[in-house]
């Protein structure tokens, strides 16, 4: 065991994937926490907009995407990786009635990813590094490697302890031990968001997918760490995750365990995008004159280089330039010194003119062309320019009067002695060895409840005197609370057969007087509405429809998406609100059968009743019995 942990400890390799999955896995959280934004009044308060919720939402919700956007950008990230898991604490692992399975992964790995140098490569911050740790006398280059477990951790415990618990859920499931733990619920209308029945009537296909599901979840935690077997994983990983994109309304799960299969490319791959994007330019470069003693001119120097990953822009040393030079022929050297020149086929750009040819051969600076571009913008930046110009040709910048101190960079390669026997490269790898054990511990204790090995637990607990069973209950059920809301390590029992037993979709529509809307909860076409994704998804179908919910549960869940939809489309609550709700019964069978999906969407419709709004309150006297 000492040895895997020393192995993967001391492997380096390109940082360039993890920062890609950076970049992704944390723009989809931002997608999903912008969804919590928008429909936050539904999700916090206890009836939306008329019991507001006890916790302050917009502002806190509002600074969780911001941080998100500086962790996507590597701008102050570790700062707003903090930020983000405390508002995850917050608002995501307390969620209660709106959570779904996803948001165990993203607590994990947004815990995870504070300690794993994340910001190495495609970041702000390493630019931030660079200005701050260099200097005239010495340019600081940082490493473009990380040790190889900043891969595998985020692959382990958001991918791998996830498919290993639910595997002891599916392999207690006649549904899935007959492989149509894919079909059955691409076949239930309230469940599906894809109504194609041409993939679900290829017995063998779904299946086949089914048992595929199964086995590679079974294998995937022990056999990820080799390398033959990563393409494979990563193809059939990748390809199913797209597949409950396409079929189910629950996006953001998708393409989040997608994104980070991103940590399973082979590193190879990684060097060769490296050197696709980081190849010169076909094109001739810009030539741009910068004085090299001037510690300000090589932040910019800095800054446009590190955009510059085409090298379309070619930087020249004014004090390198020969006597014989043509810039020099029109220019004594102290006039160059004291402006900026760039060159390009024999034209010659000064001042502003050069940053506008500059910001036109970089992406990254295009936003900023409308400014040295657009007339009146144009006039504005000129002056702007000329007075930064004046102010340093009253005192010319040097390192006396506007250097930059050369600091210890955090990431210095050579290892920081902490005590006499215990220096930062030691202390990393212990960390890294009991962290990595104590959360499979928690795991463990979470899994020998799954129901497969819960039979085998309950013997052994049962052998034991009385007076310490409950202590040890008492523990377990503490370490499994605490590890779900902290680490995000819990059950996963998803999609099993218990959730189709006796299926019920509701469709409510908005009637007042010839005016008939219906609620985006349902599609006309029965389907899940636009209203339903991740949380909202699963709320409504298994905790509000759900056919073993009990009747107040419904009614609860009408009042709550009544109420919301009402206020938020300015409707209010005042007067008579009248809502005629239907109800319709999909056939869930557990032995494949052909065209069950479309059987499904061609049931009827059946009355439920009627609920209605009366001068803010909530009136279901007109319902029917169930």
């Amino acid at each position: 065991m000492n040895r895997f942990f020393e192995r993967i400890f001391a492997k380096k390799v390109p940082a360039t994937g993890l920062a890609v999955f950076r970049i992704l896995f944390f723009t989809n959280l931002l997608l999903e926490v912008f969804h919590i934004f928008t429909y936050r009044k539904l999700i916090f308060d206890r009836v939306p907009f008329l019991e507001s919720s006890e916790i302050a939402l917009t502002i806190p919700l509002c600074i969780w995407m911001i941080s998100l956007v500086f962790i996507v950008f590597g701008l102050f990230t570790r700062w707003a990786t903090v930020i983000n898991y405390l508002l995850i604490l917050v608002y995501m692992s307390d969620l209660d009635m709106f959570e779904y399975h996803m948001d165990y992964v993203y607590t994990g790995l947004s815990l995870m990813v504070i300690f794993l140098p994340i910001d190495r490569v495609m970041s702000l911050d390493r630019l931030r590094r660079k200005i701050r740790f260099s200097s005239s006398k010495q340019e600081y280059e940082e490493e473009r490697t990380v040790r190889v477990y900043a891969y595998f951790l985020p692959v382990l415990f958001g991918l791998g302890v996830v498919y290993a618990d639910s595997v002891l859920y599916k392999i207690t499931s006649p549904m899935w031990m007959e492989g149509l733990g894919m079909w059955l619920p691409a076949s239930i209308t309230q469940i599906t968001i894809c109504k194609d029945q041409f993939i679900l009537n290829q017995e063998w296909l779904v299946r086949g997918l089914g048992y595929l599901t199964v086995l590679f979840e079974t294998i995937f935690i022990f056999t990820f760490w080799f390398k033959p077997f990563r393409i494979p994983f990563l193809l059939i990983g990748i390809g199913l995750h797209i597949g409950i994109y396409i079929e189910f309304p629950i996006p953001y799960f998708a393409l989040g365990s997608a994104f980070i299969y991103v940590l399973m490319f082979p590193f190879s791959w990684w060097r060769r995008i490296g050197s696709i994007f980081n190849r010169n330019s076909e094109y001739e470069p810009l030539h741009f004159y910068y004085d090299a003693e001037c510690p300000l001119c090589l932040r910019t120097k800095w800054i446009i280089e590190y955009f510059d990953f085409r090298s379309r822009v070619d930087f020249v040393a004014i004090q390198s330039l020969p006597d014989q030079h043509e810039l020099l022929k029109e220019n004594t050297r102290e006039e160059l010194l004291d402006s900026v020149f760039t060159q390009y086929k024999g034209n010659t750009f000064e001042g502003l003119a050069s940053y506008r040819e500059v910001f036109k051969r970089v992406p990254a600076f295009w936003i900023f062309l409308p400014m040295v571009s657009l007339p009146g913008l144009q006039q504005v930046s000129a002056k702007v320019y000329r007075y930064i110009a004046d102010a340093r040709d009253t005192e010319r910048c040097n390192e006396e009067n506007c250097g930059l101190p050369l600091l210890r960079s955090p990431y210095e390669e050579k290892p920081t002695r902490i005590f006499r026997n215990l220096n930062s490269e030691q202390l990393e790898f212990n960390l890294l060895k009991y962290g990595v054990l104590i959360l499979l511990i928690f795991q463990i204790n979470v899994s020998l409840f799954s129901p497969y090995p819960k039979q085998w637990t309950e013997q052994m607990l049962s052998h034991l005197p009385e007076r310490i069973q409950s202590p040890v209950n008492s523990f377990h059920n503490g370490m499994e609370a605490y590890s779900r809301k902290l680490i995000g390590i819990t059950r996963h029992p998803v999609f099993m057969d218990g959730h189709f037993n006796k299926i019920r979709s509701f469709a409510v529509e908005y009637q007042q007087g010839d005016e008939r809307i219906l609620l985006p909860m349902t599609s006309a076409e029965g389907l899940p509405g636009e209203m339903l994704s991740g949380g909202t998804f699963v709320h409504w179908t298994f905790r509000v429809c759900y056919s073993q919910a009990d009747d107040e549960a419904l009614i609860a869940g009408l009042k709550r998406y009544t109420a919301y939809w009402l206020m938020s489309t300015g409707r209010g609550v005042e007067g008579q609100q009248r809502f005629r709700v239907t109800t319709r019964s999909d056939r869930p069978v557990f032995k494949w059968e052909k065209d069950l999906l479309t059987e499904n969407l061609n049931r009827p419709w059946e009355e439920w009743g009627e609920v209605v709004w009366v001068d803010g309150e909530f009136d279901t006297s007109r319902q029917r019995e169930l």
